[in-house]
This record gives C-alpha cells, structure tokens and sequence, in this order.
C-alpha cells in the first residue's frame, strides 16, 4: 500500500485524474467537475501562464480518506481506467474563500489547516503504487499542452484576393481568408484524447510593409464590387508585385477519454502559403479611334507606351 507519507512526496501531490471515475464508496462521490476543478486548479499552480476557459467557482484541495494521519495509515486502493489507484477525500471551499493549501494536499486532522474547506466526496486517484513503501508514486494525469498541440497538422486558412491576383494602386484590395475547425484523436500516455482546434485571429501581412490582427476573417465582395472597403481590405499606394499571407491562431479544448473540454494553455499558430499581388496604375486618355479599327492606338493591346 501507498502510505501518506509516500503520497504526499509524489510528482508534488498532483493526484487528480483528467477523467472522473464514479464509485460507490461511503460518503459519495466527489463530481466530475469537482474533480476537474482540482486538476485545472494543479495545472495553474504548476504553469503561471495557464488559465481557465472559465473561472472556477470553487477552490479546490484534497486529503486521505483515513483519519489517521501517521505512516501506518494506509490509503484504500481502487481502480481507474485500468490502473490501481488510492481513494482521496476531494475538498473544496468558496473561490474568494480565505483558505490554506488550494490544489494541495491537506491534513485532514489538522483543524487550522482544514478551516473553510468542505468536503465534496471521494475519488479515485490515478497514481501507481511506487517501489517499495516509500518510493514515489508514478502520476497518469493527462495533460494536453501546447507544445502537443502545436505538433497536430492543423491546416492554415485559405486566402483569397482579387480576381488573377490583379489590383490597382490606391484601390480598396480585398484579401480575406477562408479558416475552418479542425478536430484530432491522438494519444498521450497511451490513454485517447480528443482535440479541437477553433481558429481565433487572423494576422495578415500585406506584402508592402503593412499588417493587421484581426478576429475577423474577412468575407468575399460580389463579381461587380470593387474599391470596396471591408474590414480585411487593404491599400497598395505603389505597383508593384507583393507577396501577400495570413497565419491563422488556433485556440484549442481537449477531451481525455471522453471527459470534460479543458483548454489548451497555448496556441497554434500556421501561416498560409503565400499569394502574388499584382498592384497596377491606370491612366486617362481621350483617343479617336477603336481598338479593333486599330491595335496601336493609345490603350490598346498593340500601344507601346509611347
């Protein structure tokens, strides 16, 4: 058996799972969200960066199940997922609340430390048993980051422009990109997780210099519209080729054996290939003639400029 004093020195008391397990143990079960409450609130603790998709109404920490707390007390072992685990009381008190040890491990017999918590049920840890008595106790918490996430091929956003890439200087450009969700199954310790990747912004570089983050992607204008503004359109004030793109940020949520959507703590950034933009000027001219009468006539396809 794992003994608290063995408990309390692995992966620094990070015991919750990813996935709640219901089980029927005297004194009910500690909820799923509860549970997932207790892992967001580990992560925070462990990464400054991470945040919530939302605020947790509770605070969270857990303690054993014995009473006793003493290195002859032995936790009560159960099964989750496969895994043997040992059985933990789930504690929880307001969000504003003045408590001690939010997402660790509380005595439970300790009455300075106990003060303002409520306990909300049990729940089966998923820790192994280390070698030996007091070896440290192997943590299968799942947790999807961002460095995971940034290595699903997400694919970029289309960008489209004018038509045959062809525009006029001093013009309203429109260029706009095309994203879509995108969802991913893979495997993180041998256990199934569920992604989705939702795009969020749209940084656009315009080949000139200029840029724009947007969270607008920017829509398509009818085949008669030009000179239009729209919020993704953009000025060239010189001809010339320019080499125009977008890089699309993904937010993404993550679902480990079916349980809860947690968010991702970063995001995936994938920039589209780049497309030409052709800028043109446009001149005025007063001309007696047709260009079918003659091919060489100032503005037709046969001028040489001159």
């Amino acid at each position: 058996m794992l003994t608290p004093a063995a408990a309390r020195e692995s992966i620094k008391e990070d015991y919750a799972s990813a996935k709640g397990n219901q089980i029927n143990v005297r004194g009910g079960t500690a909820t799923s969200d509860m549970q997932q409450g207790l892992v967001q609130q580990q992560i925070a603790r462990s990464d400054a960066g991470a945040t919530a998709s939302e605020p947790a109404p509770y605070q969270y920490a857990f303690s054993e199940t014995c009473q006793q707390q003493s290195a002859n007390c032995n936790l009560k072992k159960c099964e989750k997922g496969g895994n043997e685990g040992v059985l933990l009381n789930l504690l929880y008190a307001d969000a504003d609340a003045d408590v001690k040890g939010a997402g660790e491990h509380i005595d439970y017999n300790n009455a300075k430390e106990m003060k303002g918590w409520s306990r909300g049920g049990t729940f089966c840890s998923a820790i192994l048993d280390g070698a030996g008595e007091d070896g440290p106790a192997e943590q299968l918490t799942v947790v999807f980051t961002a460095d995971d996430f940034n290595k699903l091929d997400v694919l970029p956003s289309t960008l489209n422009g004018p038509v045959n890439g062809h525009t006029l200087k001093n013009y309203n450009t429109n260029l706009w990109a095309v994203p879509q969700e995108q969802r991913f199954t893979t495997q993180i310790n041998g256990r199934n997780v569920d992604v989705i990747a939702t795009p969020s912004r749209f940084a656009f570089t315009y080949g000139d210099g200029q840029t724009l983050d947007s969270t607008n992607p920017g829509y398509a204008l009818g085949e008669d519209q030009w000179d239009v503004p729209t919020p993704t359109t953009h000025v060239y004030t010189q001809t010339g080729d320019y080499q125009a793109s977008v890089t699309t940020v993904y937010t993404g949520r993550y679902s480990v054996e079916g349980g809860p959507w947690l968010p991702v703590n970063g995001v995936n950034e994938v920039a589209s290939a780049p497309q030409t933009i052709q800028v043109w000027r446009t001149e005025a001219g007063l001309v007696d003639a047709n260009c079918s009468a003659q091919q060489d006539a100032w503005g037709c396809a046969g001028w040489d400029g001159k």
